[in-house]
């Protein structure tokens, strides 16, 4: 057990002192409404930037703690900090994290315990093979093509990526079922590079996917 956390997930002192130097800790967040799962999946995608550096391999209050409430320089740094602290103010979403993996409730969050999380969230999802959930990202392509709101021109992209995905998931669009889906596939490295999809940019079409069907392993 960590003595870092309490079990009613007190933020470590490093909070207010950070928060007072900070001059965007009030800003509007924009993964405030993201839900748990959305968070979590953030969380793997980001994992590295949020352990922490005394402790590599776990993400703990601490670490979240002072991204969170320490703004850096680049827009990049912002988003990080920003995703912290949706984790630490999101109601029971750390406690319900450290209670997956080997070692539960130990104040520590491994990508042991957000794999454990999403297998259980992911539903039918987690136990389809690479070929069930290649044909059904083929039958539903046209459902995660992902428009960006900030976008000039409201049309959803004729290609995905893995960036792409990976915004669908943190996005309000699609369903919660769409995003079990997606998530799961995300986590599937060797069936992403099978479909085409090695890399955050590299782009795949419908047609790309349909090609790529019959040489996925099953």
């Amino acid at each position: 057990m960590s003595g870092i956390n309490s079990a009613q997930g007190s933020v470590p002192s490093v909070a207010p002192q950070a928060l007072q130097s900070s001059t965007t800790a009030a800003s509007a967040n924009h993964y405030k409404n993201t839900t748990d799962e959305g968070l979590t999946f953030l969380l793997g995608t980001n994992f590295n930037k949020l352990a922490d550096p005394n402790r590599p391999g776990v993400i703990t209050r601490e670490s979240l703690a002072k991204l969170a409430y320490f703004s850096g320089t680049g827009r990049d740094d912002q988003g990080i900090s920003d995703l912290a602290r949706a984790v630490l103010e999101k109601p029971g979403l750390f406690e319900k994290l450290d209670g997956y993996g080997k070692h539960k409730q130990d104040g520590e969050i491994t990508q042991e315990s957000l794999r454990a999380f999403e297998a259980k969230e992911n539903g039918r999802f987690s136990s389809m093979s690479d070929k069930d959930l290649a044909y059904h990202f083929f039958d539903n392509f046209n459902d995660f093509r992902y428009v960006d709101p900030s976008a000039t021109l409201d049309r959803p992209f004729a290609e995905l990526t893995v960036g792409r995905l990976e915004k669908f998931v943190s996005s309000n669009r699609g369903s919660l079922e769409e995003k079990k889906f997606v998530r799961e596939l995300l986590g599937r490295p060797e069936l992403l590079e099978q479909l085409g999809l090695s890399g955050r940019r590299a782009p795949v079409t419908r047609e790309s996917v349909e090609k790529a069907l019959p040489n996925i392993n099953p």
